[in-house]
């Protein structure tokens, strides 16, 4: 059994995992990675298995900026248990609306600009077969017109709230959330 009941707790109050399912992810994490952290190739590696992806090399390398929280330049377990628990069937439009932000926002300054949405919809269209295809120029068109759309007033970097309200009334951006939660 993991020896810090605390830590199974938090994982339990920040997902939809039960404290037995998490046990056992802690147990197996240890094994597979007894340094107690993932570094960017262990996480792009467990991502690709996890989720049966060949292609999400670019989509982790997102993922795990956004995973680890204390910028630490590693993932350690309780950030990919909490991480991953947003990608569990629990998770609430919301949740991925938020988690789409974080994902964008390569620097963590809290702003999302073109070059970010750009980078975050080709990733999500290269882990999805029917989109698998797309070039980066489609991307690149398909980021632009949505990105018009948060930037009305000319920003050069886009805030979470108009972000978030706009990916939720587009049907474009709403599609982008419905690939990012894997339906």
């Amino acid at each position: 059994m993991y020896e810090d009941e605390d830590i199974v707790n938090r994982i339990a109050s920040e997902s939809t995992f039960s404290k037995q399912d998490i046990r056992s992810m802690l147990e197996k994490c240890k094994e597979d990675y007894p340094s107690g952290t993932l570094t960017k190739d262990d996480f792009a590696s467990l991502f690709s298995e996890s989720f049966h992806q060949k292609n999400a090399a670019a989509f982790s390398e997102l993922l795990y900026n956004v995973f680890d929280k204390d910028n630490d330049g590693s993932v350690d377990f309780v950030e990919l248990l909490c991480g991953l628990a947003l990608f569990s069937e629990g998770a609430t439009y919301e949740e991925l609306l938020n988690l789409a932000f974080e994902i964008c926002d390569l620097n963590k300054d809290g702003t999302v600009d073109l070059k970010e949405l750009v980078n975050f919809i080709a990733s999500v269209y290269a882990l999805h077969p029917s989109k698998r295809k797309q070039s980066k120029q489609l991307a690149q068109e398909d980021a632009r017109r949505l990105y018009a759309k948060m930037s009305r007033n000319r920003k050069v970097r886009v805030k979470q709230p108009e972000f978030t309200r706009i990916i939720s009334k587009d049907p474009f951006g709403r599609y982008i959330v419905k690939l990012l939660s894997g339906e």
